[in-house]
């Protein structure tokens, strides 16, 4: 399957460039100005930034301790798209 993302502001990490995006079986195929291949979809994404997914590499769980409260800190994370926590145990939270 061919995706193609057309009028997109691209992110690469380094910085923004206005561009074309044809993606194909999952992987990027192109990136470039006005790509005219036939994709099975074409988006556009005018106004938009296209950039590869972001990851929040971490959160605070102020005053939530998982042994005090049998929170799991993973699972609290997920629905945020924060897929990695660590325990550190805030049983004073705040108030030291």
């Amino acid at each position: 399957m061919k995706l193609l993302i057309q009028n997109g502001r691209i992110w690469d990490g380094n910085r923004y460039f206005f561009a074309d995006v044809l993606t194909e079986n999952k992987s990027i195929k192109t990136i470039a100005s006005l790509i005219e291949e036939k994709a099975d979809f074409t988006f556009d994404a005018s106004g938009m930034i296209v950039t590869a997914g972001l990851v929040d590499m971490h959160m605070h769980m102020q005053g939530i301790s998982s042994d005090s409260y049998a929170i799991d800190p993973s699972a609290a994370c997920f629905p945020f798209g924060v897929t990695a926590a660590c325990d550190a145990g805030g049983r004073k939270g705040s108030h030291g």
